[in-house]
This record gives structure tokens, C-alpha cells and sequence, in this order.
């Protein structure tokens, strides 16, 4: 069954795509491809509850002939066509493969011979019988983008490419699971073996012993334990999916299909591993969050068009590293708070993807680091952490010299000022030059400032930008420019508790009066209030420690300034930021209500569920002028999991999510966030609009309590792009000039 449809231009994509370019290709054109839609259900399969369905529909309803995919989105819905949400059916996935059919064979089953028909796969380096789809999501399927953008394309139906007596059809897989009247919804939907009584695979082959969870429990037909006295009735369900795609030309750019990058266990490729809880490992919870990381090599090199990660309930993000540690990629998970399909609450309803401007991210010949978070406050099992892939100066600041595991730098900032000349018989006089952001007053006027994770957090402001100090006309008449140094930083040797103390817990202190005398506020627990200069946290008794002189150590790089530079301006946002302007206020860099620091309360105490125990902040901003976004990075302490600027359409400017440290060297302190992932755009490519409402959201593991945690972002704006040919020009000019 289809329901086709003939549409205007769009852009899509689904997992991480990679192409490569050839000088004796056509030229580019601006090509009006018209978008062809069309819409299929899949066979039906009915459901019970506490059943599973998990099985493989060979030559199912596909568009023919020689296409371009532009992008592949479903859903599970009931025979009224009504969408079904997850805490009904949780779709654990659903995946597409392309395979090759003998003509004069009948259609594939599963008991085919093997020489009947014979996968395509795709580019990736995981295959055999999983991880060689073209598509494929699971729960998140409803809120992931999948478009790949013009002018590119997964080819298929290429004559050239089909084998001599075969032709081109399409698998789908689904695993659904229906969770009515379960006893353990998590249980159920994390495969666990003892909720489904099952101690041999589909194939009659006993389990290891230390199997407890995952897809080999939960097969087709099986049956997740029921609360006893629950009746539902059974009912028909179907994938309904919608593929779009243009007719294939010679403007169209090819995409390598899908490197799908599993994390890799004892022995190969698992796909899915377990996650085992804080309390289970004798790790602490103060971040609570469990990293599995890998190396990868690349078979081939090209440019990365899209990406995006797949993970279960529990995930916080994954990110792909380029050889050097740059971000190739970080998508991350959003979780519904709702009943409504699409809004589930616990469930991942969506994953963050990335879309870099053509040609802005490469990806060499060599190893990549895939990295895969997930919440540990409880167990886990059968998780997946799965990346799919469709193929001069500048500035640096605060470099620490002490492991943090004795020394916590909250935060070092610069501030620039002007100093007027004391002139005969008058006062020395100061006035701050802050930043083009909206929270100014005595906080976040900075023009640089990290904490913990200074050492692993790139800075540099790419060619041909550049901040721009020290111009004559900008400084006063009468004044010099100069730099203030601020350094927040607590010496946590033989303290009673080391996180604690980092997070400035005013009783660990014994503060109950600010810096000033003012008495705090009854509820204030911790934060800057409580750990200014020469206050004292608690030590264990009977620790004995010398006094030792310390210094930030800082390097900064520059270069003369000319014509040639496109200044840029800093904007420093806040999660905190209540969007009241106080009457002071003037020009553009109006005051705002900021706190800048703010409490996450655990989870035992919010009621919140095994759903991630994420805490999750946002607000609302509105940018003073817009421009061209360069660079952007967040700031975050331990407990923060990511954050993400979203644009007043829902476009995701940047995501920056932290990097823990697993050691005991300066750089690599365990428990500590070391480093935060960063956004260098290809210029022009992300702008924001004067007046803009910005999102910024910020994340926190929740499985403790977390006073004085803070939710800034970064971005360097530029008012205008320099003058260079596109990438996409320069193809063209190649293809020209030969």
C-alpha cells in the first residue's frame, strides 16, 4: 500500500555519510529536482501484550528505478492509522537493508539458499548479519532528522552496480515490543532475560551464563513477564514509512552509504553491551556516567555530510573524534516528559544530528574515537552506542599547572578595562570594557574564562577572525587599556568531600554570611556565596598538608592587527538568565537577570524514574544583533552531561558535551570534566538573526544532588563572512578548468 505524493526541493539525510569528489565529475548545478514522496506500510503484525515481534520482510514496497535517496522516516501505528507511542510498543528498531534477488528464483525467505540473493550492505566496517543497513533508528525515530542535503544523494538502482541476473529489492526488519500491563517496562524493553523466562537464543544455543540481557533474550515471539490479572486484547500494527527521492542525474553528488561504528568489545563487533550501575562498581556518583570509548579506522576518507548516534534509554550522548580529538560529531538524546506518541516520557524520543557545511569536516584515512555515554544510576542492559555516518593565530587561555585532583579551578577569567591616568590631585578610575553579551554587571563581562576543563577545551579563533583589542578609537579619552585575572581555585588535599568542596557546600564551609557580612539566604546550600577568598573546607581529621605556591600559567596568541581581519564579537549566555532587564540598564549590552550558578536536585527527591536521571534546564534568550557564528563552546561542572544553543526555529547552533577524565595525571583526573567539545562552523553556514530568541539547554546528571553548578555558552559572532569561494564553487571551478 503507498501513497505517493510529488513535492518542491528539500534536503535529508539519515546517519553519517561521507562522499568524495573527482575532478572529471560533472559540474554542480543549482538543479530544481523535483522531491518524489511516497508513503508504505509494512506487513502486518499483531501484538499481545508483553509479546514481540522480530522478524525480516524480504521485497517489501520501495521506490525503483536508478534514484537518489533524500530521506527515510517511520513510525509504528494501529490499523485506524493512529500513531502508537512507546510505553504501548516500544520500537526498539527498525532497519532497511538492500539485497540482490536472483530473477528466476522466488522472492528471499529466510530459508532461501544464500546464493538466491546476496546483501549490498553499506560503507561501513561493521557487517555480517547486523549493521549493514542503509536506515535504521529505533524509539528516536519520530524526532531524528534523516534528510540528506542537496546536492547530494544514496545512489541505488545503478544498473553498473546490480549483478548480472539479479535484481535490486529491499529487507525491513522490526523489533517492537509491546509493554502493556508489563511488570518491568525498562526490564522489558532492555531485553532482560529473566522477565522473559529465556535461557537458549532463537536458535536453541544456551546463553553464556553472564548473559542477563539484550536481543538474544527478546527474539521474535517471545514473551516479556505480565502483572498477574492483566488482560489487554491483541492488536494489528504496522511500520508506516515515507521515503523521498529524486531521479538520479549527473548534478547530483553520491554519498557513501552509512558507516554504521559499533563499540567494540572482547571479540569483535557486539552491538550492544551493559552498563553497570555506580553503586555496583564502587565508583562515586558524582558524575555517575559510564564512557565507553573505542578506535576505529576508517576505510576511506571523504567529507562528512550528516551524522547521528543511536542509543537506548539511559544514553547521554555520543561523539565521534576526529585522529587529532577534533569533534567530528556529538549527537545527543532527548527524552519526552508526555503521554503522547512522540513525547514519551523516559523514552529517547529524538537524537541530535549534525549536518557540517559541505567540505568543512574531513575525515582522513586513520583511526577515529567513538565515544558512548550512558547514565549509571542504575543497570543497564542490552544498550547500544552506534554512530552512523553518511560520509594564522589565535587565541588560547588558562593553562593549569596542578592535577585537579588536589586543586579544583572553578573558574579564570580575563577582563578587559580601561585605567584613566591619575592625574595630579584626583583618583585612579576604572570602567570595564565587558563583552557584547546580554549578562554584564560584575559577572560574565569576561572576554575568556574556563575551569576544570582548560587543559582538553580548544580556544583558537580560526582564520580569518580574530577579537579585536587595543583599538585606538574604542578606548576613552584619557584611558589605557589593561587585563584583570581572576582565579577561583580550591585546594581539596585531604578535604572531608572532595566534590563537596568544588561545589562550594556552604556547611563543608561553615559559611553562613557572604563576603560582605550578608547573611545568605536559608535555602542557599552552596555555590560562590559560600567559598570566596580564604574561606576553608572541611579536611578529614588528623590530615596534615604544607601551604605551597601555586600560579596560572597562561598563553596567548596573536597577531598584528590589518584590514584583512574580520573582527568578531563575544556573547556569553546563561541557563539561569531569567530575561529581567534591571533599571540601570543602557545601549546594548542591556543587564539581565542572571544567577549564573543554580542547584540540581538528586533524583530521589524529584521522583523522577530510571529514564536517565538527566535534569533538564532551559531558557530563553534573545540575541542583542545577530551574525555569523564561528565558534562556540559551553561550561559545564562535574555532573553536566552536555548543553545545546538551539535557533528560534529549533536548529541546533551548537552542542558542546564534556569529556571526564579516567586517571590520575593533570589532564586525565578521574571524576573531573577535563575538556568540553567545541563548534568551529564553516563560515556562513550558521547565522543567527537580530533579535533572535535563542534556547539554551543545559544537562546534568541528576543521581546526586549538585549545588553551585553553572550553564554558560560561549559563541564568537562575526557581522559578515569573508570574501572566498564556496566549497561547492570550488568543485564547480575544478570541473571547469579541467
Amino acid at each position: 500500500m503507498a501513497l505517493c505524493s510529488q513535492g518542491s526541493l528539500l534536503s535529508l539525510a539519515i546517519l553519517l555519510l561521507v562522499f568524495n569528489f573527482s575532478c572529471s565529475q560533472d559540474p554542480l548545478e543549482n538543479g530544481n529536482h523535483i522531491i518524489k514522496s511516497a508513503t508504505f506500510l509494512s506487513p502486518e503484525f499483531v501484538l499481545g501484550p508483553g509479546s514481540v515481534e522480530n522478524r525480516n520482510y524480504f521485497n517489501v514496497d520501495f521506490p525503483r528505478g536508478h534514484i537518489a535517496l533524500k530521506s527515510f522516516n517511520a513510525e509504528v501505528i494501529d490499523e485506524s492509522g493512529n500513531p502508537v507511542p512507546l510505553h504501548e510498543t516500544y520500537l526498539h528498531h527498525w532497519v532497511v537493508d538492500r539485497y540482490y534477488q536472483r530473477k528466476d528464483k522466488a522472492s528471499a525467505t529466510e530459508n532461501n539458499q544464500r546464493s538466491d540473493y546476496k546483501f549490498a550492505g553499506n560503507s561501513g566496517i561493521c557487517q555480517g548479519r547486523v549493521l549493514r543497513q542503509y536506515f535504521g533508528l529505533g524509539s528516536e525515530t519520530r524526532k531524528t532528522a534523516t534528510h540528506v542535503p542537496d546536492p547530494f544523494g544514496i545512489e541505488i538502482g545503478n544498473p553498473a552496480e546490480i549483478p548480472t541476473g539479479y535484481e535490486e529489492r529491499w529487507m525491513l526488519n522490526v523489533h517492537a515490543i509491546d509493554t502493556r500491563g508489563v511488570e518491568d517496562r525498562l526490564g522489558c524493553t532492555e531485553c532482560k532475560c529473566d522477565l522473559y523466562n529465556v535461557t537458549v537464543d532463537e536458535n536453541g544455543k544456551p546463553l553464556r551464563p553472564d548473559y542477563t540481557g539484550g536481543f538474544y533474550c527478546c527474539y521474535d515471539r517471545t514473551q516479556c513477564r505480565i502483572r498477574p490479572g492483566f488482560e489487554g486484547v491483541k492488536r494489528s500494527l504496522y511500520l508506516r514509512y515515507t521515503v523521498k527521492w529524486v531521479d538520479w542525474d549527473s548534478s547530483i553528488i553520491p554519498v557513501k552509504s552509512l558507516y554504521l561504528m559499533s563499540l567494540i568489545l572482547e571479540k569483535g563487533l557486539q552491538v550492544e553491551y551493559e552498563v553497570m550501575p555506580c553503586n555496583g562498581t564502587g565508583v562515586g556518583v558524582d558524575e555517575c556516567i559510564d564512557v565507553k570509548r573505542t578506535s576505529l579506522t576508517m576505510p576511506t576518507g571523504g567529507y562528512v555530510i550528516y551524522g547521528v548516534a543511536h542509543q537506548h534509554t539511559g544514553g547521554t550522548g555520543s561523539t565521534l573524534y576526529r585522529q587529532d580529538g577534533r569533534v567530528i560529531c556529538s549527537s545527543i538524546p532527548t527524552y519526552g516528559e508526555g503521554k503522547e506518541a512522540g513525547n514519551e516520557a523516559g523514552y529517547i524520543v529524538g537524537m541530535s544530528t549534525c549536518y557540517p557545511e559541505p567540505g568543512s569536516v574531513e575525515i582522513a584515512d586513520g583511526e577515529n574515537l567513538l565515544e558512548s555515554k550512558y547514565s549509571r544510576t542504575q543497570m543497564h542492559t542490552g544498550v547500544m552506542g552506534i554512530n552512523e555516518d553518511m560520509k594564522s593565530s589565535s587565541y588560547s587561555w588558562a593553562v593549569a599547572v596542578v592535577a585537579l585532583l588536589g586543586l579544583a579551578i572553578a573558574i579564570a577569567i580575563t577582563i578587559r578595562y580601561q585605567l584613566k591616568r591619575k592625574a595630579a590631585g584626583s583618583s585612579i578610575r576604572s570602567s570595564f570594557a565587558g563583552n557584547s553579551g546580554i549578562c554584564q554587571g560584575s559577572l560574565l563581562r569576561q572576554y575568556f574564562g574556563l575551569g576544570s576543563e582548560t587543559r582538553r577545551t580548544a580556544t583558537h579563533v580560526p582564520d580569518p577572525y580574530g577579537i579585536e583589542i587595543g583599538n585606538p578609537a574604542e578606548i576613552p579619552a584619557g584611558y589605557e587599556e589593561r587585563w584583570l585575572l581572576n582565579v577561583h581555585a580550591i585546594d581539596t588535599r585531604g578535604a572531608e568531600d572532595k566534590l563537596g568542596c568544588t561545589e562550594c557546600r556552604c556547611d563543608l564551609y561553615n559559611v553562613t554570611v557572604d563576603e560582605y557580612d550578608r547573611p545568605l539566604r536559608p535555602d542557599y546550600k552552596g555555590g560562590l556565596f559560600c567559598c570566596y577568598d580564604h574561606t576553608q573546607c572541611k579536611v578529614r581529621t588528623g590530615f596534615e598538608g604544607t601551604s605551597r605556591s601555586l600560579y596560572l600559567r597562561y598563553t596567548v596568541k596573536w597577531i598584528a592587527w590589518d584590514s584583512s581581519i574580520v573582527p568578531v564579537k563575544i556573547f556569553i549566555f546563561d541557563v539561569t538568565d531569567t530575561g529581567k532587564r534591571l533599571n540601570v540598564s543602557t545601549g546594548i549590552n542591556t543587564e539581565s537577570g542572571c544567577q549564573v550558578e543554580y542547584e540540581v536536585e538528586a533524583c530521589s527527591t524529584t521522583g523522577v524514574t530510571g529514564n536517565g536521571c538527566i535534569d533538564i534546564k532551559r531558557t530563553s534568550l534573545t540575541m542583542p544583533t545577530g551574525g555569523y557564528v564561528i565558534y562556540g563552546v559551553a561550561h559545564q561542572h562535574t555532573g553536566g552531561v552536555g548543553s545545546t544553543l538551539y535557533g528560534e526555529d529549533g536548529r541546533v547552533i551548537c552542542t558542546s558535551v564534556p569529556t571526564y577524565g579516567e586517571g590520575m595525571e593533570a589532564g586525565n583526573e578521574a571524576g573531573y570534566i577535563v575538556g568540553m567539545s567545541t563548534c568551529y562552523p564553516k563560515p556562513g553556514s550558521i547565522e543567527i538573526a537580530d533579535r533572535e530568541r535563542l534556547i539554551l539547554e543545559s544537562k546534568y546528571s541528576n543521581a546526586q544532588k549538585h549545588t553551585g553548578v553553572m550553564g554558560l555558552f560561549y559563541i564568537l559572532v562575526a557581522d559578515r563572512t569573508p570574501k572566498h569561494t564556496t566549497f561547492l564553487d570550488s568543485l564547480v571551478h575544478a570541473h571547469e578548468s579541467v
